[in-house]
């Protein structure tokens, strides 16, 4: 990285849009005045010219649009979800009264889909609105009210005597004809506030038979609402009903294996090499020496932030920044802006992205994976499954896989000084978030007994990675007794999903409740968060996470969920 390293703000549509690929920029002429338009392509848009996409409206997308992209794609590219265009509308959710969000509701329905309706290849019967809390309202006015054009709506609600308040205005009106129409609501709050079942069946009354999906989610705040309810409804209106992982589970069996290594020599000579210049032109990039490898950092600063101030915050790493880092950065400054947790500067560590997303999927696997015990060839279901991902690009993944430890180093020398030279960092204070794999980093960071983290985030750990090694490490009590917190998380689905189980998802809790007995100062938190997959239990783990580790003192907690299992979860 260039010593003048210039942080990357992704706090804005605007700004998520300079990041993430496939993303353009409009200003649109609707209700009399300039819109701005923020507007994400699926990955396989162009390769598909006559193909034709859902299309999600994303209200209110300031503080949600890279989030909102991240975690569409994420559950598209892990085939649980149907991939959609998504459109963030910046600043034209927030007003609630009646007059204004149904003007604005039929704005979005007519002239704002007329336009995009001219620009991409929309899907004709799947538009949706999403918009939570106090946008929540705007979404059930275009249901309520019968807006042409859209017939998908998905709204997340903390308040739901609000959205009954909406409800009551048109319980009176004649119905507006809602046959096909489809809403999904997802609501936390206090339990008894709003009869949940009689709320359901009056509303999709007054929308005119309308079918209503609902979900109640307790342990969320409004400030943390926001993507779980956009991923309820994903799932429930544009959900594939396949499994993560069902493609890759074959690849773990002898005669896949066998073949894919045979054939290895040949997919090697076609493989296309990714770029691996060092470019002094992009100020995110790091080199780093030992691993002969680039690395790209995003920033995202607290809004206090200020360059003369010698303030410092508590700091947060996050794994796979490539797919993940909005999702993290974005809800962590709506928890700070809502006095739940403290400002806390969060720093993804990522692939370059001119190295293309192949390269990062496989690179992943090699920097956050454990060195294999000695004799390990990689013989189980999972080791298969390694062996031949990785024939398939003309390589043997015995000698691709373990550098956990180099990366590491990479953190720790290179990265965390030059991030402390430049950043507000309390070296005192650093945390670690991985997901999947990236869990099973965190992990293996957590053994290492020259580690400079107090807080470890894991989320869905590979737990079987590298032949189990953190269970066997855990078992065999390899542990530095030091003190600091540990949130171990994963979905209740992930328990019957065969990759996950292959992968040792399913241990997770197993391996809480030994590093309970093993290292009794730590802090550890474990919870299976009900009803979530491998991809979308990401965000309510990362709220949970940071609630965990960065919650102030004035903060009111947040009601913890019946569904903790294994390891009882701290109040």
């Amino acid at each position: 990285m260039t010593s003048e390293m210039q942080p990357l703000f992704v706090l804005r549509a605007d700004a998520a849009a300079d990041r993430l690929a496939n993303v353009e920029r409009h200003a649109v002429e609707a209700g009399g005045a300039l819109r701005e338009l923020c507007v994400a392509l699926p990955k396989s848009y162009e390769g598909s010219r006559r193909g034709r996409f859902p299309l999600l409206f994303v209200l209110d997308a300031e503080g949600l649009f890279g989030s909102a992209v991240e975690m569409s794609r994420l559950m598209s590219d892990t085939s649980e979800n149907r991939e959609c265009i998504v459109v963030g509308l910046p600043g034209l959710g927030g007003d609630g009264a009646a007059q204004a969000a149904g003007r604005l509701a039929a704005m979005i329905g007519g002239e704002i889909l007329a336009w995009c309706r001219e620009h991409y290849r929309v899907e004709e019967d799947e538009v949706a609105l999403y918009g939570c809390n106090a946008a929540a309202g705007v979404v059930l006015q275009a249901l309520l009210g019968g807006v042409e054009g859209i017939g998908r709506f998905i709204a997340g609600e903390h308040d739901l005597a609000r959205a009954s308040a909406v409800l009551r205005r048109f319980r009176d009106l004649p119905a507006k004809p809602g046959a096909g129409r489809k809403l999904s609501i997802t609501a936390t709050g206090r339990a008894g506030e709003v009869d949940w079942q009689e709320f359901g069946k009056a509303l999709s009354k007054a929308a005119g038979g309308a079918a209503v999906s609902l979900r109640w989610q307790p342990g969320l705040g409004a400030s943390t609402l926001a993507m779980p309810a956009l991923l309820d409804g994903l799932r429930s209106l544009w959900g594939t009903g396949k499994n993560y992982g069902d493609n890759v589970v074959p690849m773990g069996k002898r005669a896949v294996s066998g073949l894919m290594e045979l054939l290895s020599p040949v997919f090697r000579r076609l493989r296309r090499r990714p770029p691996t210049a060092f470019d002094p032109a992009n100020r995110q990039l790091l080199r780093a020496e030992q691993m002969a490898r680039n690395f790209e950092i995003f920033v995202s600063l607290p809004a206090s932030y200020a360059p003369a101030s010698l303030r410092r915050y508590p700091t947060l790493l996050v794994l796979d920044a490539n797919i993940e880092f909005s999702t993290v950065a974005e809800a962590a400054a709506r928890m700070a802006a809502a006095g739940e947790i403290a400002e806390t500067l969060v720093i993804g560590i990522g692939t370059p992205r001119s190295e293309g997303p192949m390269e990062f999927a496989f690179r992943r696997f090699e920097e956050f994976s454990p060195p294999a015990p000695r004799g390990y060839a990689y013989g189980d279901d999972l080791g298969r499954v390694f062996r031949s991902l990785f024939a398939v690009r003309g390589q043997d993944a015995r000698r691709r896989l373990g550098r956990a430890p180099e990366f590491f180093r990479f953190i720790v020398d290179d990265l965390l000084p030059l991030l402390q030279r430049q950043l507000p960092v309390d070296a005192g204070d650093l945390g670690l978030l991985g997901h999947s794999a990236g869990g099973t980093f965190v992990g293996y960071a957590l053994y290492r007994p020259d580690s400079p983290f107090r807080r470890y985030f894991a989320v869905s750990p590979g737990v079987g990675i590298s032949d189990s090694w953190l269970l066997n490490h855990t078992q065999r009590g390899d542990m530095t007794p030091r003190a600091g917190l540990a949130v171990l998380t994963l979905g209740s689905l992930e328990r019957d999903n065969a990759f996950n189980r292959m992968a040792g998802i399913d241990r997770t809790e197993e391996w809480g409740r030994l590093l309970r007995e093993q290292r009794p100062a730590l802090d550890l938190r474990c919870e299976c968060l009900e009803g979530e997959t491998h991809s979308s239990v990401y965000p309510r783990a990362v709220a949970l996470s940071l609630k965990a580790g960065y919650a102030v003192a004035s903060a009111v907690p947040d009601t913890v969920s019946d569904t903790a299992i294994g390891c009882p979860v701290a109040a």
